[in-house]
């Protein structure tokens, strides 16, 4: 019974007019992902995952997996980048890869304009079969999509500094039918807006703030705000909110001058909290620089 609860509550409330992206507790460490500009933001190999188990307890509860990989190249301007996004929710699968191209235009004073273009596709499954129905061969659920492939193209744009940074993007401009599986299902273009400004507080002390806005067609505006207190540029912890749907807290630590993790948890405000055990994230960054005798700037964003 729960897993028909879920997916009619996923279907009524995602899929019927605007799918909406995967999101997370540290989102900040997500950015690639919706803005390709952001490959170009660090000037070493970086290699970044990110696992979300939401609704931890509740079967068929949303599991979204994120990896990232940035590179600089040989041009100066030019960095490249991957990312995969696998996502499931109760009889769902879905999976979107992406090669990513940055271009940066260096200016006084540590600011840079980044243009980033996006190119990939996702691949999806739904299997109704591993749902429960009190109603034998039930018209509703018996349609299955096996392996629909779908290209897509986004784009995205980042003006930066050494304390500060603001984006736009939208990381598929496409708009996708899931009509195979359900008659009103689309995909909608996902509009993002980012901003972040980092503010000295003592000696080692540093605050940044952070904040993201996601709009599409037929669902609310979504809104994630954050807050990380950074110590020594070697421990960060911190507060977030999502606008009408959860509170979350996170920390995190390089454990080496190379490796940072991460812990991350969410309180949902919406009466399905009495349902399940929480939200519960995992971050994990791996650096690898050209020259290990050179001590790099910290990286705030």
């Amino acid at each position: 019974m729960k897993a028909i609860i879920l997916f009619l509550v996923f279907l009524g409330a995602t899929m019927a007019w605007a799918q909406q992206d995967p999101q997370f507790t540290q989102y900040f460490d997500n950015l690639q992902n919706v803005n390709p500009a952001y490959t170009a933001t660090g000037d070493v190999l970086t290699v970044k995952a990110l696992h979300r188990e939401q609704w931890a307890g509740f079967a068929g509860r949303p599991r979204s997996t994120s990896l990232t990989l940035q590179s600089p190249t040989k041009y100066e301007s030019v960095h490249i980048g991957a990312t995969v996004m696998n996502d499931v929710i109760g009889p769902i699968h879905d999976v979107n890869a992406a090669i990513d191209f940055a271009y940066r235009v260096r200016f006084q004073g540590a600011r840079q304009l980044i243009l980033g273009l996006k190119m990939g596709g996702g691949l999806m499954n739904v299997s109704t079969s591993t749902l429960q129905t009190t109603t034998e061969q039930d018209p509703g659920l018996m349609q299955m999509t096996n392996n629909e492939l779908r290209g897509n193209i986004g784009f995205g744009a980042m003006y930066t500094s050494n304390n500060w940074m603001a984006g736009f993007s939208m990381p598929r401009l496409l708009e996708q039918s899931y009509r195979a599986f359900y008659p009103d299902a689309q995909h909608q273009r996902h509009f993002y807006f980012l901003g972040g400004k980092v503010f000295d507080l003592a000696r080692l002390w540093k605050l940044r703030s952070m904040g993201q806005v996601r709009l599409t067609t037929g669902a609310p505006m979504g809104l994630d705000v954050s807050s990380t207190l950074i110590f020594d540029n070697r421990l960060y912890f911190g507060a977030m909110y999502r606008l009408d749907a959860a509170f979350g807290a996170f920390v995190q630590m390089n454990v080496h001058p190379d490796i940072r993790v991460g812990l991350g948890t969410e309180f949902g405000t919406q009466d399905i909290r009495s349902h399940n055990f929480g939200t519960f994230e995992l971050m994990l960054t791996y650096e690898c620089p050209k020259n290990k005798s050179v001590r790099r700037s910290p990286r705030y964003f």
